[in-house]
């Protein structure tokens, strides 16, 4: 394939979320064809399902200036940057109208399965950086078709496929066996919790299901804060270095940091 119809392939940009939808208005802005491949069924399909957390930064951290010049042309006003949104008022305010903007590049029910490169098996090394990406691509009803691109962004996040527990990458020795009691925060396993103590790993909690969660990871000596309201919402964890339990208050919450060595 010649450089001329390479770059006549889209570059294609996994999930229609905020880094998404902002890495597409980017390509645009440089003239470049985008193609968003959304596995759900909607932009910002994994935030909704903390839609009532607050974000940790302003309007002015959460829209990206190539996606405000976008949204700007269509009439779009740009929240006040000082105001810090929740995920739905990021879903509703920012990612619904610039989705709106970019309709004709995304696709939703889009789920990639794979990355490769264009007729290069595992063993071909050679040419390798001149050849057009391959995608397979699932559809809703499992379907499998697929796609040349000349570029390929990764922007589907950690929400749907979280670390392991093992501190080298790998799934912890006894991991496998035992994932019916570690919360990633899917919400796959928080009905077999109730009421129980279990290791929470990474993303989000919901303390209706973990009253008595201890956090930790030991190889690392880090430990979590464990953020509590009479509300019982849905409250990120901060992880923070020390060795010591004591209370403390933290942006109104009632909070103990747990340490573990």
């Amino acid at each position: 394939m010649t450089p001329a119809q390479l770059s006549e392939l889209p570059v294609v940009v996994i999930g229609a979320g905020p880094v998404g939808l902002a890495a597409a208005a980017q390509l645009l802005a440089r003239e470049a064809k985008p193609l968003v491949l959304e596995a759900g069924p909607e932009v910002g399909h994994n935030i909704r399902q903390w839609g009532h957390v607050g974000m940790f930064t302003p309007w002015r951290f959460c829209v990206d200036r190539a996606a405000e010049a976008l949204l700007a042309a269509h009439g779009w006003t740009h929240p006040p940057r000082d105001d810090v949104p929740t995920g739905a008022d990021l879903v509703t305010r920012y990612l619904n109208p610039l989705a709106a903007a970019l309709e004709p590049y995304i696709e939703f029910n889009a789920r990639v399965v794979a990355v490769t490169r264009k007729g290069s098996d595992k063993v071909r090394s050679a040419g390798r950086d001149a050849l057009p990406f391959v995608l397979r691509v699932q559809g809703p009803q499992g379907e499998m078709r697929r796609i040349e691109a000349r570029a390929v962004i990764d922007a589907s996040g950690t929400w749907g496929s979280p670390n392991p527990t093992g501190a080298d990458g790998l799934p912890a020795i006894g991991e496998e066996n035992a994932k019916a009691h570690i919360a990633t925060g899917r919400g796959s396993n928080q009905g077999n919790t109730q009421n129980k103590k279990s290791l929470y790993h990474q993303g989000f909690i919901d303390f209706r299901c973990y009253p008595e969660m201890a956090l930790f990871e030991p190889r690392r000596r880090r430990g979590g804060i464990t953020r509590t309201h009479p509300s019982y919402g849905f409250h990120p964890v901060a992880w923070v270095m020390g060795f010591s339990s004591r209370p403390v208050r933290y942006e109104g919450f009632q909070a103990r940091i747990l340490f573990f060595r």
